[in-house]
């Protein structure tokens, strides 16, 4: 079972454990296939947010800025590599 960990500003956190950030999929059920492509345009669209291996950035966007307005943190910098021994066999 999953754990939310909750992140003071300015601190940070090693994930020595097994961790697998889930994705939400936007639903475009009802949308015809321009107006899904719309929507989903930059966006992951898979279930696993970071489902093959490579150098991803990641950032925080909050719609609670003052009045109403969007905040984003900078971007940080996530490697994901290939699995290999016992994790390529979780994997597989």
């Amino acid at each position: 079972m999953g754990r939310m960990l909750d992140l003071a500003p300015g601190k940070s956190h090693n994930y020595e454990e097994a961790t697998i950030l889930w994705n939400g999929k936007i639903d475009v059920s009802g949308l015809n296939e321009l107006a899904a492509k719309e929507k989903l345009k930059g966006k992951i669209t898979t279930e696993y947010a970071l489902p093959t291996p490579g150098v991803y950035f990641l950032k925080g966007l909050s719609y609670f800025g003052e009045n109403g307005t969007p905040i984003e943190s900078d971007p940080i910098q996530i490697l994901v590599s290939e699995p290999v021994g016992d994790d390529l066999k979780m994997w597989s």
